[in-house]
């Protein structure tokens, strides 16, 4: 499983490489650091151009050692990791990333900074969520992070998000092979539970998956009430939600359930698209 972790030279950004290689070295892959410099819009012939070159060959510099001394570390092989520093926005390196490499998963820091201000700005969590349709795991700055992952809780409502998120989340399991939850929110004047434990499992049969899993059906009203109770009494590994896609304008009026879980939960956690 290839996995691209965007960097800053923070501890708290070690936290994501840290994960990111323990994941590769349970499941295989390879690990690719990312760091951005930032850049405005400037001609080649600007001053500025060659301060923003110097600090980009800076920071492939310390990438190059920072490399280096978590092949030693870890005993990891050339082929295993390696870096790249760009120019521009954290959101363009990525996506420009994502374009010349074969990367399955991002994996990537968040806060738990909540209110208008920051739905207005935008966090870097949001700004991936909202332009970048790759799988996505968000580790808490805070939170526990656990390799390899035994444990897994898959959070789906709709009939569409079981049918355009299971076979890849069924995919990705097969991979991991954890037990895992499935936990679907139903509506108790349309319940479509067994048509969706229907889904689940004829795709489940037809990947021929083997992994072990327990199908639950919640009518709470309230999701994060009902996910922050069982967590209470059930402890998991990763917890892997659906994201619909919306427009930025919807997303900066009302948070969506993913970031509203995103920045209050301290597991790991997946994000994948509809």
């Amino acid at each position: 499983m290839n996995i691209l972790v965007p960097y800053e030279f923070t501890p708290k950004g070690d936290i994501a490489v840290n994960f990111a290689i323990e994941f590769m070295l349970n499941y295989s892959g390879k690990v690719t650091l990312l760091h951005v410099v930032p850049i405005d819009v400037i001609s080649i012939e600007s001053p500025a151009y060659i301060f923003v070159s110097e600090n980009l060959d800076l920071a492939q510099t310390h990438l190059n050692k920072l490399v280096e001394d978590l092949k030693v570390k870890h005993n990891i092989g050339d082929d295993k990791i390696s870096c790249i520093a760009k120019n521009g926005t954290i959101l363009q390196g990525i996506e420009s990333t994502l374009e010349k490499y074969d990367i399955d998963v991002i994996c990537m820091n968040t806060h738990n900074k909540v209110g208008f201000f920051y739905k207005l700005m935008g966090s870097v969590s949001e700004q991936v969520l909202q332009h970048v349709k790759t799988p996505t795991l968000f580790l808490h700055n805070e939170g526990v992070n656990t390799v390899p992952i035994q444990r897994m809780l898959f959070l789906v409502s709709d009939l569409k998000q079981i049918e355009k998120s299971v076979p890849s989340f069924i995919g990705l399991n097969k991979k991991l092979n954890a037990t895992v939850d499935v936990m679907h929110f139903a509506e108790k004047e349309h319940d479509l539970s067994l048509e969706a434990m229907k889904e689940f499992k004829d795709e489940y049969e037809k990947q021929s998956a083997t992994f072990n899993y327990e199908f639950i059906v919640n009518y709470a009203d309230d999701l994060y009430l009902a996910i922050k109770e069982r967590m209470v009494t059930e402890k998991y590994d990763l917890i892997v939600l659906v994201k619909r896609d919306r427009s930025m304008f919807s997303e900066m009026l009302v948070q969506s359930t993913s970031m509203y879980f995103l920045h209050r939960i301290k597991t790991p956690m997946l994000i994948l698209h509809d």
